[in-house]
């Protein structure tokens, strides 16, 4: 009977406080299409007006007045989501005198390789024949890529920059360009270390890579290479950056920015003012003005030039949150001024919303204003789309201006049909109070 009651109570409760299109702030048309399932790409004119971090201030009605079962898929800027692998790779030293590592079943098929190719003189000559230093690291064989190098060496000059070309090859006879030139570094400024170790790779699956120093410098040994490798070839789309609003801080040395709304990003980039510039701070966020800021990582940014070369830190990779205030303070002997405050760029993910279209159309877009309960979503709609092969969606647009609802209003209660209900309560006890005799009649039976 309780449970009757509460399901009862339920039903009552969301058809009494219903919400309809005139309970949002702004409402737009959509251009239609055929398919049941549709998704809409949400732009920086509707993020902005957003309040909750849900999205549950954001709906899609029909003409018939009724909300629509909708959800929020944020898509990041890879096609299919990244899982990498650590793992040490064994390399040796080579060069016209001299070759390093451990005797080997690799070091005897290098040296068969390059006995051949000098036999033959029939293929271009792989090997340089002066004393610049050459790395032969052997890759592990693996259905998945390669897509990154760490090194670690030793150096024999301090804040010297390395030059290096990437090289692979699947026989050790022919050798294919990954990178022309690609600079490592070690530098201490200010006594803030600043190091510069990785090569990232367009997703390699080869036997080898080759490391060779584009000059003869002799500046540094390598003792160890690790290896990261994706299990998926990725695809990845065009980053969409925009520049944020910053505003300096003087009395604590740091950068405000405001993202202008409830807009996912995934990187923030520092477009530097001014040449031979270093930054180091921390980064915090929070949802509004109103929460204390909460920490996030520690940062390094620059634009040097050291021996006629110039090196760029990349840009930010930050936690995946919705707030839309950051802070940068900054850890700077002196005070930055107005004229060494960088432009900051976000890399902004993009926003979909589906919908399962029913009703009449033209659909209607609404959005805005931060106490609308969300709506709870049918069986059918949680099934399309959270399955892992979802349908494929229509894509459709926002069709003609954004209107502004200048008394936003929630719909009037609904008149409730109390002889009904109270005629359903009637019939139910009676239904109970009917099986509690026969359940005693029986008893009396046996």
């Amino acid at each position: 009977m309780k449970k009757i009651l509460f399901l009862g109570l339920l039903w009552l409760f969301q058809n009494v406080s219903a919400t309809t299109e005139n309970a949002f702030l702004y409402q737009v048309p959509l251009t239609q299409a055929n398919n049941s399932l549709q998704k809409v790409a949400l732009p920086l004119s509707v993020l902005s007006q957003l309040k909750r971090t849900d999205y549950a201030d954001i709906a899609v009605f029909n003409q018939q007045h009724q909300r629509l079962d909708s959800a929020v898929d944020i898509k990041e800027s890879v096609i299919e989501k990244q899982q990498k692998q650590e793992q040490d790779l064994t390399f040796y030293i080579l060069n016209q005198n001299k070759q390093g590592g451990d005797s080997s079943e690799t070091q005897t098929e290098f040296w068969q390789a390059q006995k051949k190719q000098s036999e033959t003189r029939k293929i271009k000559r792989t090997f340089y024949q002066d004393e610049r230093l050459q790395y032969i690291i052997a890759l592990p064989q693996k259905k998945y890529y390669l897509q990154q190098i760490k090194l670690k060496w030793q150096s024999f000059h301090q804040n010297k920059l390395i030059p290096l070309k990437i090289e692979s090859s699947d026989d050790l006879t022919s050798w294919h360009p990954v990178k022309y030139r690609v600079v490592m570094a070690e530098l201490r400024l200010d006594q803030q270390r600043v190091l510069r170790n990785t090569i990232d790779l367009p997703y390699l699956n080869a036997r080898y890579l080759r490391i060779s120093e584009i000059e003869t410098r002799g500046l540094f040994k390598l003792t160890t290479v690790k290896g990261y490798y994706s299990y998926t070839q990725q695809q990845t789309k065009p980053k969409q950056w925009r520049t944020v609003k910053t505003t300096l801080e003087s009395k604590n040395n740091a950068l405000l920015l405001d993202t202008g709304g409830i807009i996912p990003f995934s990187e923030i980039r520092f477009q530097m003012p001014q040449q031979n510039i270093y930054y180091q701070g921390r980064i915090y966020s929070r949802e509004n003005p109103e929460q204390p800021w909460i920490y996030q990582k520690e940062i390094q940014q620059y634009h040097l030039q050291i021996d006629n070369e110039w090196i760029t830190s990349s840009a930010l990779t930050v936690p995946s949150t919705h707030h839309r205030y950051w802070k940068i303070e900054l850890n700077q002997p002196q005070p930055i001024t107005n004229e060494q405050i960088p432009i900051i760029k976000i890399a902004e993910k993009t926003v979909y919303l589906y919908f399962l279209a029913q009703g009449e159309k033209p659909y209607l877009l609404t959005f805005g204003k931060g106490n609308i309960r969300q709506k709870p979503l049918s069986p059918i709609f949680q099934m399309l789309f959270n399955q892992k092969n979802r349908p494929k969606a229509d894509s459709i647009f926002l069709q003609g201006s954004i209107t502004t609802l200048t008394q936003p209003q929630t719909i009037p209660p609904k008149k409730l049909p109390w002889k009904t209900i109270l005629l359903w309560i009637i019939l139910c006890l009676g239904t109970l109070l009917m099986a509690n005799m026969a359940w005693k009649l029986y008893r009396e039976m046996r």
